[in-house]
């Protein structure tokens, strides 16, 4: 076998794995739906009563040429992008409704940036939105593909399956998520370096948000925080290992999940939004046959499965942040 051979074998495997669409409409629905649900009370027209004095655009706003926005075109655009992400969440007009969502979430989040208002667990759904729109995520779980059944028109699903076209979107999005955390460990190396790690920062941030008896306990152990930053930076740096490897991602992915259950429980940063992410490492379409198995342990089984998950999700995005209020 050729080098060249070889090499297209390697990508393929890694992109365009034979695969059904449950995977790829399942994380659709469940991460535009909650998306959906958390920004449905959200009213961004607010930032244009801000001073213009703190308008500084992003250099996306100063090449287009845009300036500080009307309340009443805030809430156009965003009423715009919540019927889109509605659309794309039950799969109708799958495709459209999300190139139009990336775009108005685009208009949204970079107007907010421009006030100075930081949101690092957003800004990767404006890829994720595009993504979408890019790939066939309306062939399952989609009233898309409702109505191409009854009307009777050919089932194209077996030839998309042959050519990947369900995995590259759901692997495009696992490197996304370990990006966001390589590059946390990336800039807290290079910005703070090893003083970063064995000072009392953490210690100290943990004591200023006083969280109650764990914040004051962990901000008298220094030792301690010191310890737990080194395997937050640790995890972060090796996070991109998951993306390549099934058995690094096997003990990778929950340890991030543990590291991020750390952060809410300690400083309160439940970066729920982000959390939605963990759907696109869930194999679905296996749960999904287990739960439709013959044999009644293993179907009990993955149905108790597959609602766990769900109403984790649904727990972590919908239900902590109001009870944290």
């Amino acid at each position: 076998m050729t080098r060249q051979r070889r090499l297209s074998n390697v990508w393929n495997n890694l992109w365009f794995q034979p695969c059904g669409p449950e995977n790829l409409g399942l994380s659709r629905a469940l991460v535009s739906g909650l998306f959906l649900w958390s920004h449905l009370s959200w009213d961004l027209s607010v930032w244009t009563e801000v001073s213009d004095a703190f308008w500084l655009p992003i250099p996306l706003f100063r090449l287009l040429g845009l300036d500080i926005p009307s309340a009443t075109f805030v809430q156009v655009i965003q009423r715009i992008f919540l019927i889109s992400l509605t659309l794309g969440f039950v799969g109708l007009f799958t495709r459209t409704a999300f190139a139009i969502s990336c775009f108005t979430w685009l208009y949204l989040f970079g107007m907010r940036q421009s006030f100075g208002s930081i949101a690092p667990a957003e800004g990767h759904f404006i890829l994720m939105f595009g993504i979408f729109a890019m790939s066939r995520c309306g062939d399952a779980f989609s009233f898309d593909h409702l109505i191409h059944r009854l009307r009777g028109r050919p089932n194209h699903i077996p030839e998309e399956v042959k050519r990947g076209s369900y995995s590259w979107p759901v692997r495009l999005m696992q490197l996304l998520f370990v990006s966001v955390f390589f590059a946390g460990g990336v800039a807290k190396m290079r910005l703070g370096g090893l003083d970063w790690i064995f000072s009392d920062n953490l210690a100290l941030t943990v004591q200023v948000i006083d969280l109650g008896p764990l914040s004051h306990w962990l901000a008298g152990k220094v030792l301690i925080g010191q310890l737990l930053a080194v395997m937050a930076i640790s995890l972060e740096l090796a996070s991109v290992l998951a993306f390549f490897s099934w058995r690094a991602r096997i003990v990778i992915v929950p340890c991030l999940l543990l590291l991020q259950v750390g952060f809410a429980v300690t400083m309160r940063a439940l970066f729920q939004t982000f959390f939605l992410t963990y759907a696109f490492w869930i194999p679905w379409d296996r749960l999904l046959d287990m739960s439709r198995g013959c044999r009644s342990r293993r179907r009990t089984l993955g149905r108790l499965v597959l609602a766990a998950l769900l109403a984790t999700f649904v727990g972590w995005t919908a239900v902590l942040p109001w009870v944290l209020r």
